[in-house]
C-alpha cells in the first residue's frame, strides 16, 4: 500500500500556534509535538514529543493519539512510563471562567485563568491553564455497539443498541459519529456529579448535514415529567437552523440563547453557566450571552443525540448530523481554555 500524503498544517492563534493540526480526508497528521502532559488533554506526553492515551490493548497501556504523525494510532512499545501524566481535578470546586461582564472574542486571550484546573498552574509554554478532566468525554474513537464509550471521570457508556447506535464517520480529532435523526440515541445513567450545581461548560464539535426540522438534541439532560431540561446543547430549525444553548427549571424557565448553525462544515460549539449567566461560544468567539440564575435538576441521565420527552412520548427530538469530541465539565472553562477547544 502508498503512503498516505501528510496533512496540511492548520494556523491557530498566535497563542496557540503550538497546539493544532487537523486531518484532511486522505492524509495523515504530521504530528503535534508535546512538551508536557497538560498538552495532551488527559494523556502523556511521550518521550518523543507525542501524545498518548490509556488503552488497555496495548502492552504498554498507552497508544499514541490522532496527531502523533507517522506512530498516530499505534501503541507506545514497552512500559509506556517514560512520559508525563497531568494530574487529576475531578470534583473540585468551579474557578471564576467567564461569568464576567465581558468576554474576550479571540482565541488564546486570558480573563486570568480559572483556578481549579488539571495541573493547578498555567502552562509554562502557552501561559494558558491546562484543561481540567471533564465528567463526560465522549470522542466517538471507538466502535460503538452497545454503548458509547465515556472517556470522562466518570467512566461508563452512553448505552445504545444495534441500529439505534451512531454511524463512525471521520471526525475533527479521529472518529466522529454520525446521526440519523430516525433514532440513533446514547443514554448516559444519572449519578449524582452530574447535578453541576457550581457551574458547567458543555462543549461539541458539531456538523450539521440536513436542514434542521424542529428542535434535535445534542446532548441534553431533562428534568421534570414533561419535555424540559435543567441544560441542554441542541439544534432548532429557528431562523433555518441555530444552535440552541438553555439552562433552567422544570417548567422551561431560564436562560436560551440561539444563534445561526452553518451547515456543511465542521463548528465548535461551547455553553458555560456560571451560576448567574449564560455564554455561548461559536469557534471560539463569544456569539450570545444571557443572565440567568434559574437551575433545576433530578436523577435523570444525560442524552446523546437525543432528548427524552417524558411520559407519553419518551425518547425523542433525534439528532441529524455528525458530532465529535462531546464534552461535559462541572465548571466553568476559562476563555482562554474555550480558545484550545476551539483550535481542534
Amino acid at each position: 500500500m502508498s503512503p498516505v500524503p501528510p496533512c496540511p498544517r492548520r494556523r491557530a492563534a498566535p497563542t496557540l500556534a503550538r497546539l493544532l493540526l487537523t486531518a484532511a480526508p486522505g492524509c495523515t497528521l504530521p504530528g503535534f509535538v508535546c512538551e508536557d502532559a497538560a498538552q495532551c488533554e488527559g494523556g502523556q506526553c511521550q518521550a518523543d514529543g507525542f501524545c498518548s492515551f490509556p488503552d488497555a490493548a496495548c502492552e504498554s497501556g498507552q497508544r499514541y493519539g490522532a496527531h502523533a504523525g507517522a506512530h498516530s494510532g499505534t501503541c507506545v512499545p514497552g512500559s509506556g512510563s517514560s512520559g508525563t501524566t497531568a494530574a487529576s481535578s475531578s470534583g473540585s470546586e468551579a474557578g471564576d471562567g467567564v461569568g464576567s461582564s465581558a468576554h474576550a472574542s479571540t482565541l488564546g486571550s486570558s480573563d486570568g485563568g480559572n483556578s481549579s484546573t488539571a495541573a493547578g498552574s498555567s502552562d509554562g509554554t502557552t501561559g494558558i491553564a491546562p484543561l481540567p478532566e471533564p465528567l463526560l468525554w465522549f470522542d466517538f474513537d471507538a466502535a460503538a455497539v452497545d454503548g458509547v464509550p465515556n472517556r470522562g471521570t466518570l467512566g461508563g457508556v452512553a448505552l445504545c443498541s444495534g441500529d439505534a447506535c451512531p454511524t463512525p464517520v471521520e471526525g475533527v480529532q479521529g472518529m466522529g459519529a454520525a446521526f440519523d435523526g430516525v433514532d440513533d440515541c446514547g443514554q448516559f445513567a444519572y449519578t449524582p456529579a452530574l447535578d453541576v450545581p457550581g457551574g458547567l461548560t458543555i462543549a461539541a464539535w458539531v456538523r450539521r448535514t440536513m436542514p434542521a426540522s424542529g428542535f434535535q438534541g445534542i446532548v441534553t439532560k431533562p428534568v421534570g415529567t414533561m419535555a424540559y431540561n435543567s441544560w441542554r446543547l441542541a439544534m432548532t430549525d429557528s431562523d433555518g437552523a441555530s444552535a440552541h444553548f438553555h439552562v433552567g427549571l422544570v417548567d422551561d424557565q431560564g436562560g436560551t440563547i440561539e444563534v445561526p448553525l452553518p451547515a456543511g462544515q465542521w463548528s465548535l460549539w461551547v455553553g458555560t453557566w456560571d451560576g448567574a449567566e449564560l455564554v455561548l461560544w461559536q469557534d471560539g468567539v463569544v456569539v450570545g450571552s444571557v443572565a440567568n440564575a434559574l437551575y433545576e435538576v433530578d436523577t435523570q441521565g444525560v442524552f446523546l443525540g437525543c432528548d427524552d420527552e417524558g411520559p407519553g412520548i419518551g425518547i425523542a427530538r433525534f439528532f441529524s448530523g455528525e458530532l465529535d469530541e462531546v464534552r461535559l465539565w462541572d465548571r466553568v472553562l476559562d476563555d482562554a481554555q474555550i480558545g484550545l477547544l476551539a483550535g481542534g
